[in-house]
């Protein structure tokens, strides 16, 4: 019996490792996952379809919704949504009555008060202006548009780029721009000769111009400007460093397992 023993001791001690390895496998599978019981997040939002808008449903949904309700389920978080103004918005974040909002380019005045997420996407910005408009429409460069007589309608607190910030500050440029506090806003000015032509995202002027039935009268332009890449940004002020990080680990979750090039590709489509 001894020398049975013996030979047994080696095996049960395989055994034990394989079975306690095996055990103690889910438990940590579930830890990287942590419960949203203690992540709890409000994201902020203002109509921008398709990144960001109510359905027929009432529901809120859009690109950057898919992307942050995916994110936030990798990373064990709740989300609750509210809506307002971007502007609005961006008070509130930095003053922690909402701790996150999509669609954001870092700025040294932003990371002051917000973290940043690695970019989700990219931007861009293109001019449009009424069909009938051959002097803006005709115009090569955005220096010439900027330099110009045209009015050029622009939202408050969008990030446009350093390049078109640049012609913005220009003394030509200081009397003809107006500001509206939604992208929308630009489409019925524009309709209303109030202004010329205005920057929007391709995507949003798509969606806008075929819900509202515009296609016809407004009409884009050659000109346009690349802002680079977007981000989510998250409040220093209400979200504790260690949610900050399940959200940035939840970003990365879906980078790699490929959620975020499939909700990506659907809106592509």
């Amino acid at each position: 019996m001894r020398h049975l023993a013996r030979r047994l001791t080696p095996l049960l001690v395989l055994l034990s490792t394989v079975l306690f390895a095996a055990c103690s496998q889910e438990p940590e599978s579930e830890a990287a996952v942590p419960a949203a019981a203690d992540c709890r997040l409000t994201m902020g939002w203002d109509p921008w379809a398709p990144y960001q808008f109510r359905n027929a449903a009432g529901d809120v949904t859009g690109l950057d919704i898919d992307i942050a309700r995916a994110a936030a389920a990798a990373a064990g978080c709740e989300l609750a949504f509210v809506d307002g103004k971007w502007m609005d918005m961006l008070e509130r974040l930095r003053n922690g009555d909402v701790d996150l909002l999509a669609g954001a380019t870092p700025t040294p005045g932003r990371e002051e008060f917000a973290v940043f997420t690695e970019p989700y996407r990219k931007e861009s910005f293109v001019v449009f202006t009424l069909a009938d408009n051959a002097a803006i429409r005709a115009t090569k460069t955005l220096d010439a548009l900027f330099n110009g007589e045209a009015r050029i309608g622009t939202v408050a607190e969008y990030y446009y780029g350093e390049d078109v910030y640049a012609l913005m500050d220009t003394a030509a440029a200081a009397g003809r721009l107006r500001e509206a506090e939604v992208s929308e806003a630009n489409y019925r000015n524009l309709l209303d000769g109030e202004i010329d032509a205005f920057l929007d995202d391709p995507f949003v002027a798509s969606s806008i111009l075929r819900s509202r039935g515009w296609g016809g009268r407004i009409v884009a332009t050659p000109l346009n400007t690349a802002t680079g890449q977007v981000s989510f940004m998250l409040s220093r002020e209400s979200v504790a460093p260690e949610v900050i990080q399940r959200f940035q680990d939840g970003m990365r979750r879906i980078r790699e397992n490929g959620e975020l090039a499939a909700i990506l590709d659907a809106y592509r489509e």
